[in-house]
């Protein structure tokens, strides 16, 4: 199992400011013992981000990441919140294109790769975290492939990478969360090897094979460790992210030898 592994909780539009101290708080012991082990950022809400970078400052080893961010830095959007404002708080990693926000609020994916071209722009350095995965219609009709190729070539499209920055993919099979049928780790091991494919084709083969890939599908930490061992690079969790006991389950069980 790879060293670096990534953690990314994902704590959506939960928890009170009391519940999100609480909860940062409570996971910092094991952050602290196991940080060193893996790249570990929390997506709090918003209005929590700040609570969660003061808590945060207590060890290097714990980032945060933002949930969206706008396509542009500045400007007449009232209620969005720009790459370079996320930046100067201190967030290091931002979500992209996460399925709830393609399915509630229509997230296209042109609008995705404005988003990405924006933070590719900046001066400052934030790593996006790009969310792509199929709905159960499309799985049902045998389109899984189809679909992720679309959507990564889509959000990828026109992007240049310098050589600072770095692109997580986040693979979601929206089919398996919360259906009780989760994917098997050998098939999201076959799928992560065609996404490391498809973004090596979408920058022209220029050294983006080793993209690092995560599993964003009900993940528990009886099966977090699975998902990695079948060539994930880690997971991006929701529900299990969001109490203490199985917040520091997850991270354990990643770092386990």
């Amino acid at each position: 199992m790879k060293k670096n592994i990534f953690f990314i909780a994902n704590w959506k539009m939960n928890l009170s400011a009391q519940q999100t101290r609480a909860l940062t708080n409570g996971i910092m012991p094991t952050v602290k013992k196991y940080g060193n082990l893996m790249t570990l950022a929390i997506a709090p809400s918003f209005p929590m981000l700040q609570d969660v970078l003061n808590i945060s400052r207590r060890s290097v080893r714990m980032q945060v990441c933002a949930q969206d961010c706008f396509w542009e830095q500045s400007g007449a959007y009232t209620g969005e919140v720009s790459p370079d404002m996320l930046a100067e708080m201190g967030c290091t990693h931002v979500l992209i294109g996460h399925s709830e926000r393609r399915i509630y609020l229509h997230e296209t994916d042109a609008m995705i790769q404005k988003k990405l071209a924006c933070i590719f722009a900046m001066k400052k350095n934030i790593i996006p975290v790009l969310c792509v995965g199929e709905t159960t219609r499309q799985k049902k009709a045998g389109r899984s492939e189809e679909i992720i190729h679309a959507q990564l070539t889509a959000a990828l499209a026109g992007i240049t990478l310098k050589s600072s920055q770095k692109l997580v993919i986040a693979y979601e099979p929206v089919w398996a969360i919360g259906s009780g049928i989760p994917m098997t780790p050998d098939e999201f091991g076959a799928c992560a090897v065609r996404i490391r494919g498809y973004v090596s084709r979408a920058f022209g083969g220029q050294g983006r094979a080793d993209s690092v890939v995560l599993y964003g599908g009900s993940v528990t930490p009886e099966t977090a460790r699975a998902y990695v061992s079948a060539g994930g690079d880690g997971v991006l969790v929701g529900g299990a992210s969001q109490r203490i006991d199985s917040c520091t389950a997850l991270i354990r069980t990643l770092c386990m030898k």
